[in-house]
């Protein structure tokens, strides 16, 4: 069995041992740009076991069945994969055909027909691997038990749902993978969420066996000159060593018309990108807001936004520093919280911990709070500015004094460079605030991931500070 693997092979390797010898089922997420090595990495691991082990089951000292790998084991190694439907599953198995001719194992294989109902691979000793697809009228899969299963290109994959049981009742390994076509997902949640997992993230600058000739079809998708993006060795990632904003554009790729920055992070730089319609354009994720380890930059403006939830929502408060024509954003806290009294405690050792961040002795903090604040009698704004009126005086609650409609706010953000520290909830909500479309063109209207006023809430706290400090530039 020959083997030419990446770095992604021995780290999906290394986690699936680790993780057996702990005792536990191993979950991987491998997300990425085009033509990094997904499947093929992934299917050369799935050959791997499935040619050098066997099940073999028992019973612990608790009385407790217990499954082991094993050479020599009697019972087949059960490995599934799967894809949103039957025809992609057949793209799948044909991707498992490329890597055992890569392995050079054709002659020591069965396979059946790429036309085949539930197309298959079997090993030498016996184990199988299993390609499917999963039913089109999105009711959960009638799952048996399975060791290790592969849910490639899992974004196709509308419901976790769907595919519930078939994870419940795998054993030892489940793997996801995909490009990063969309931009909210289950499997996004479940990555963020799930502490155990392994999350990767590769590019095709990754796979040191792809050709030329698809390097250069993925790279002329580039509009920046490509002499900046270099790789991190720490964060074994590609990365731009200037801003967006201070790239050379490609000339060569701009003049050709090959350029398109969506698909060129997709696809080129395995990263979410924002839906079409996208009401922040010149928006950025950073990964630190300035000064916070060290001096950086001068702010004009430091001033918060927060925006009220209640029980249904999040509420949200965010950090707004403005620098000559640049705004950061910080969200510094995103939950549910009914009552004011209880909102306050929350946010209490938040604002401490910020004037540590802001410096001097008891500095302002001033906070723009939604207008709408009387929840069943609790007036919100009243009740914060009353709790923190013994320790914390140099705090200041107050309601925003909205624009008629808020695409005024929007607009006045856009005359700005928008920079956003990237964490879940920001990249759900940024990436997914759009101009609705109606009969193929642009609105005004304007919402989130699950129509208007949700998943937007960390955007009306920005929106708040930003107007009640700039609108002084609006005519």
């Amino acid at each position: 069995m020959k083997f030419e693997t990446t770095d992604l092979f021995g780290k999906m390797l290394t986690h699936f041992i680790e993780q057996y010898k702990l005792g536990k089922k191993a979950k991987i997420t491998n997300i990425g740009g085009s033509r990094s090595g997904k499947t093929i990495q992934t299917a050369m691991l799935l050959l791997f076991l499935a040619d050098k082990y066997r099940v073999k089951t028992y019973v612990d000292e608790n009385g407790e069945s217990k499954i082991k790998l094993t050479e020599d084991g009697s019972e087949n190694l059960i490995i599934d994969v799967y894809r949103n439907e039957l025809k992609r599953a057949k793209k799948t198995f044909e991707d498992f055909m490329t890597t055992i001719s890569l392995m050079e194992i054709g002659n020591l294989v069965k396979c059946s027909s790429p036309n085949s109902d539930r197309p298959s691979i079997t090993l030498p000793n016996g184990n199988i691997i299993n390609f499917y697809g999963l039913p089109d009228d999105g009711k959960p899969v009638e799952a048996s038990k399975s060791h290790i299963v592969y849910f490639n290109e899992a974004l196709e994959i509308s419901s976790y749902n769907i595919i519930s049981n078939v994870v419940l009742r795998c054993e030892l390994m489940v793997i996801f993978d995909s490009n990063p076509s969309a931009t909210t997902h289950w499997l996004f949640d479940m990555a963020n969420k799930d502490k155990e997992m392994l999350n990767t993230h590769t590019i095709y600058k990754h796979n040191r066996f792809l050709p030329k000739s698809l390097i250069e079809g993925i790279e002329e998708l580039c509009p920046y000159d490509l002499s900046d993006f270099i790789y991190d060795e720490k964060s074994d990632m590609w990365v731009w060593r200037v801003p967006e904003g201070q790239r050379k554009p490609n000339t060569r790729n701009l003049e050709r018309k090959t350029a398109n920055k969506r698909n060129w992070l997709i696809y080129g730089e395995g990263l979410r990108c924002a839906r079409e319609g996208q009401a922040f354009e010149g928006m950025t994720f950073i990964e630190q807001f300035p000064n916070e380890e060290q001096e950086d930059i001068q702010f004009d403006f430091l001033i918060y936004g927060l925006d009220f939830g209640w029980t249904n929502d999040e509420t949200a408060l965010v950090r707004v520093g403005v620098s000559g024509s640049d705004i950061y954003v910080k969200l510094l806290y995103y939950r549910q919280c009914p009552k004011s009294d209880l909102l306050f405690a929350e946010l209490e050792s938040i604002f401490i911990k910020e004037e540590e961040f802001l410096g001097g002795k008891e500095p302002t903090i001033d906070v723009v709070c939604e207008s709408q604040d009387n929840k069943n009698g609790d007036y919100f704004v009243s009740s914060l500015n009353y709790q923190k009126r013994e320790y914390h005086n140099n705090w200041n609650f107050f309601k925003v004094k909205k624009p008629k409609f808020r695409s005024y706010s929007v607009d006045l953000v856009n005359t700005y460079n928008l920079y956003v520290v990237r964490n879940e909830y920001t990249e759900t909500e940024f990436l997914n605030f759009v101009y609705e479309e109606r009969n193929g063109e642009l609105t005004a209207i304007l919402h989130g991931t699950r129509g208007r006023n949700n998943h937007d809430h960390a955007i009306d706290a920005m929106l708040y500070a930003c107007w009640e400090t700039l609108k002084f530039k609006v005519n």
